[in-house]
């Protein structure tokens, strides 16, 4: 038989009938454990044990009775309501609650139903705000050791139970990286099993186990301008936006051979290297490691050629643009010192699209991470850095002659939830999200007569992500994008008299 102390400090480790069982015994009473467990014995679990003590017992049945005992439906002897009433007060849910009101309008049990229901909420309440205080605990840790002794304090001060944890990995697959995962894995604080109980595949499981590394990239030589005759297609994002995984995504899909005829990389190419690491990184169906950040002043060239199946090639050059340059530029309006290296960023921007820009037609892609509004980077939020980097470019004349489109490309869209049109919804969140920059971009549009004074939202996924560093990649997102570049960049058929342009597509 436990001690009273020991009760009171794992009381959530009990039953109701074995709290009723202990207060029957008279080793502690139903006041010390409201008032000396620090919320863990709660509303719901205090009703349930009253419930039990409150019940009349049976009259005892004597053997020869007891062949005769005829086991009857409970509600059975009380009328409809009555019945109702009393399945709905037994479910301690809200739903059965809410029920019950909406048909039996006016109950003398009303009151009651009432006063159940905030109970029930003001509980759900609390166990909502120790998920909050565990998902904060989560994003400030920078280790899997941290996030350990985060669970283990945060269970051992009362502040949350075990199930907290595993409701908050069941509702978000990328609460953890892999890393942080494997240690909790180790220690023995949640197993292989709660993971799967949490919806999480044994493919994702096994990946996470065998502690891959994932790719890291080395910064490149400056860039000075984009010598080859071709589409230039220019990919803007701060760093962690999701831009680098949907660049690796698009060039696996132009050289898978199921939308392109083919893929011929440009091994003279400044970004040759990093183009093709990057690439083979994502197979269709398989899990894969995601990439390691780049470096976040490096901008990479990557040139090739897309055959259509019409046989027509489109050289395209693929500009994966520094992550830093957000924050370069906001600097640089605000006149703050900058660093060497973020001034080499900025010197290659102003190269490659000032100083000794091309004649290439061009195609501008914002990328910005879904759901990401509220995060900070560099103590600002990404809309202040799209905002400015809209306005600091356009004053600079980056969108004047030859461009032909500007987008934005929503990554990460596969945590909408929208029960209708996507592209409604994306609307919807620029609108509630960015409309700043927007507003900005269809201004710059119409102003430099770029694509009708349009411009489009693409929704893009890599596919399903794990542990923050695992994904299934689905392809089809990717698919849509590289149909896309066929459409829009320009092309030509070779002849057996030798190669010439045909003609801009747009």
């Amino acid at each position: 038989m436990p001690k009273k102390q020991a009760i009171l400090d794992n009381v959530e480790e009990y039953s109701a009938a074995e709290l009723a069982g202990y207060i029957k015994d008279g080793i502690v009473t139903l006041q010390e454990l409201c008032n000396m467990t620090e919320g863990d014995f709660t509303p719901k679990m205090k009703m349930e044990v009253e419930a039990i003590l409150n019940a009349q017992p049976a009259p005892p049945v004597t053997p020869a009775e007891s062949e005769n005992v005829q086991y009857e439906d409970p509600y059975s002897s009380v009328g409809a309501e009555e019945a109702d009433w009393l399945v709905a007060k037994d479910s301690l849910e809200v739903d059965m609650l809410q029920k019950f009101k909406q048909k039996y309008p006016d109950s003398e049990h009303l009151f009651e139903a009432n006063n159940l229901i905030t109970l029930i909420e003001n509980d759900e309440s609390s166990r909502m705000n120790a998920k909050d205080i565990l998902k904060a605990r989560f994003n400030f840790a920078n280790s899997g050791e941290e996030i350990c002794d985060a669970i283990v304090d945060l269970k051992e001060c009362g502040i949350i139970t075990m199930d907290d944890v595993l409701d908050v990995i069941r509702e978000d697959h990328n609460i953890l990286s892999s890393a942080a995962c494997s240690t909790i894995l180790q220690r023995g604080i949640i197993s292989r099993y709660d993971l799967r109980q949490c919806g999480i595949e044994d493919d994702f499981i096994n990946k996470m186990m065998q502690n891959e590394t994932s790719q890291s990239f080395e910064a490149p030589q400056p860039l000075y301008s984009i010598d080859s005759q071709c589409t230039e297609i220019y990919f803007w994002g701060i760093p962690s936006s999701g831009k680098t995984c949907a660049l690796g995504g698009i060039l696996s899909m132009a050289k898978s051979g199921t939308v392109a005829r083919s893929m011929l990389p440009d091994n003279t190419c400044q970004g040759f290297g990093y183009m093709n690491r990057l690439s083979s990184l994502f197979v269709e169906g398989k899990i894969c490691r995601l990439p390691g950040g780049t470096p976040v002043t490096s901008t990479y060239e990557m040139r090739f050629e897309l055959q259509d199946n019409e046989m027509r090639i489109h050289p395209i050059a693929c500009m994966d643009m520094a992550g830093e340059l957000f924050t370069c530029l906001f600097n640089a309006d605000a006149g703050e010192q900058l660093r060497e290296d973020q001034q080499q960023a900025l010197n290659t921007l102003d190269n490659i699209l000032l100083n000794n820009r091309s004649s290439n037609r061009k195609i501008h892609f914002f990328v910005i991470e879904y759901g990401a509004e509220d995060r900070k980077y560099n103590d600002l939020p990404q809309a202040e850095y799209l905002n400015s980097a809209a306005m600091h470019l356009a004053a600079k004349g980056v969108f004047r002659d030859q461009t032909d489109a500007i987008y934005i490309l929503i990554t990460k869209t596969d945590k909408a939830k929208c029960g209708g049109s996507m592209e409604q919804h994306l609307k919807e969140y620029m609108a509630k999200n960015y409309l700043g920059f927007f507003n900005n971009m269809k201004r710059i549009c119409e102003d430099n007569e770029i694509n009708g004074g349009q411009v489009n939202i693409m929704p893009f996924s890599i596919g399903e992500v794990c542990f923050k560093d695992y994904c299934r990649f689905n392809g089809e997102a990717s698919s849509r994008m590289v149909n896309l570049l066929l459409q829009r960049c320009y092309s030509y058929k070779p002849s057996k008299f030798g190669s010439f342009m045909d003609k801009f597509r747009g």
